[in-house]
């Protein structure tokens, strides 16, 4: 449960990094920001190589899926982090800081507790026309 919690926190920090790219070369040459939260499909590596999938929504939701597990719940902004909270998780949310993103969208998140994994955006499939 806790690594698809972090799937979810990681997945959605990258989501808005796309759509919030630096518009002025000159701005990119400043302390680049961490990757923001928003909505889309990501790929989250953990460290010891497990892989999983999480996709935020514009509503704040996300879901995310290792193997056969899938956990849902809601996502906010606090502090310069992202935090995820998981339904039915207890524990209360666990909070993500994230480096700035890659020309590629791809970023690294960082736990309160320490746990690193690796985002990338999923590209979304294009429509097929028989």
């Amino acid at each position: 449960m806790k690594k698809l919690i972090a799937l979810a926190s990681i997945a959605a920090l990258a989501a808005c990094a796309e759509a919030e790219a630096p518009a002025v070369e000159e701005a990119a040459e400043e302390v680049a920001a961490p990757a923001p939260v928003g909505a889309g499909a990501y790929e989250v590596t953990y460290a010891d190589g497990t892989v999983g999938t999480m996709v935020s929504t514009e509503e704040g939701t996300f879901t995310t899926t290792i193997g056969d597990q899938t956990a849902t719940g809601t996502i906010v902004e606090e502090d310069g982090k992202v935090c995820f909270d998981a339904d039915g998780d207890e524990e209360g949310a666990t909070c993500w800081t994230n480096s700035p993103a890659g020309e590629d969208g791809s970023f690294t998140s960082v736990s309160d507790d320490g746990d690193t994994v690796s985002v990338a955006p999923v590209a979304e499939e294009a429509d097929a026309e028989g």
